[in-house]
């Protein structure tokens, strides 16, 4: 199965003198395990395409499948657990919480997902079973890895120099 597709997909932003065609009629099929780069000059659309392929902007035209499921037309709500889920998506301007470590920002949306705490924790550090359970997957896994999506390629996780953790005014909620 194709993980992410984009059918024809174009995108404009502003109309008339100030039009900006970002994308023109892009086709893609990703199938998993697969890695893709996207490269070109400045102003070419690197980073309108992986926005658009993560569900955080629409096209003007065309397309966006990911894991068979057309985007178009699917609640914020949806979109968001889709992404969490499946997709995956690391900003180009970080928009990390910055109470937090980069461990925990990475578990946050197991968290968000009913993951409790613990297991999201083991999750992120790789601690999942050891012994004769190992081959099995654990209660609180995702069923699948989810699909990363960065925005540039210069994009990375930070944490904080002290690797303590300190505290977050975070209002994050779930979207059941």
């Amino acid at each position: 199965m194709t993980v992410l597709e984009l059918r024809n997909v174009s995108k404009t932003y502003g109309a008339g003198p100030t039009e900006v065609r970002a994308l023109r009629g892009i086709g893609l099929a990703v199938e998993p395990g697969t890695m893709v780069a996207v490269m070109g000059p400045s102003g070419s659309g690197k980073s309108t395409l992986p926005t658009i392929a993560g569900s955080l902007e629409d096209p003007t035209d065309g397309e966006v499948l990911v894991a068979g499921t057309a985007l178009s037309g699917l609640r914020r709500g949806v979109r968001a657990r889709l992404r969490r889920r499946v997709i995956g998506y690391v900003f180009q301007d970080y928009h990390l919480l910055a109470g937090l470590t980069a461990a925990e920002n990475v578990s946050l949306p197991l968290e968000l997902d009913g993951v409790p705490a613990p297991a999201a924790a083991r999750l992120r550090t790789g601690h999942v079973r050891r012994g004769p359970a190992a081959s099995r997957r654990c209660a609180g896994c995702p069923p699948t890895p989810p699909r990363r999506t960065c925005s540039s390629p210069n994009a990375a996780c930070g944490a904080s120099r002290s690797g303590r953790r300190r505290s977050a005014g975070c209002s994050a909620r779930r979207d059941r």
